[in-house]
């Protein structure tokens, strides 16, 4: 009987949220998975600036997204580049020779606040063939625009810039985001990678502190006082 009055004290205690062990949860940009199956898209033997485009397409509740691909170094012989994007991320290999940029834009119809969402903003490659891949975001808020960039290394990782960063624009009134990789003046000729996630979180953020002890024992012990006075008043009847 205790121990069943003893264990849904506790049980009360974590649907009030007093045991602290909440999730923290990202405001997630692109996560890739729409569509739901990869969809693939070639460009054989292309010539410089061709282009393949997906897009605008609903990726969540008043976000829009469009991807543009461009060729802006080619060989002129069998081959070029060759882009997917869904089922979680987003990739893009060339050929010898050859080289592309993917440059993905999202469009909010209500602002986006991201000032509360975390520290930083965070894109994820999984997979990277060459070093020194050059990657630039930009957040805009309908009137102005601030920038920043980073470069990827071989292999997988989660690249981070703080918000803080980008100076000059309402973060609290963020209208869009655009991700270019492999643009600018120095692209990485055959670059092969991965994209499989943009957002804005707080790396290395700790969970919820848990509620102190003495609060689960104070309302564990609130069955057990009422069952400590019914004894009593047995044994004194």
């Amino acid at each position: 009987m205790l121990k069943r009055m003893v264990l849904k004290a506790v049980a009360v205690a974590a649907a009030l949220g007093l045991t602290g062990t909440a999730a923290r949860a990202d405001f997630v940009i692109d996560d890739f998975s729409t569509p739901v199956t990869s969809t693939g898209y070639i460009q054989l033997a292309a010539g410089v600036g061709a282009t393949s485009a997906r897009g605008p397409e609903t990726t969540a509740a008043g976000v829009t997204r469009n991807i543009l691909v461009t060729q802006t170094q080619s060989d002129g012989s069998v081959g070029g580049t060759e882009w997917k994007v869904g089922g979680g991320t987003l990739s893009l290999a060339t050929a010898p020779l050859t080289t592309a940029n993917v440059d993905v834009t999202y469009t909010y119809s209500a602002p986006q606040n991201l000032s509360t969402a975390g520290t930083s903003l965070s894109v994820t490659f999984p997979f990277a063939d060459l070093g020194n891949i050059p990657y630039v975001v930009t957040i805009g808020d309908g009137t102005n625009t601030a920038t920043q960039s980073g470069a990827i290394t071989a292999g997988g990782n989660t690249y981070t810039l703080s918000l803080s960063g980008f100076t000059g624009v309402d973060l609290t009134h963020v209208t869009s985001i655009e991700l270019l990789v492999n643009g600018g003046a120095s692209p990485q000729i055959s670059a092969d990678f991965q994209i499989s996630n943009v957002s804005v979180n707080t790396p290395n953020a700790p969970p919820s502190a848990p509620a102190p002890p003495a609060v689960v024992l104070m309302l564990a012990g609130v069955p057990a006082l009422g069952l400590a006075r019914a004894v009593r008043r047995k044994l004194t009847a």
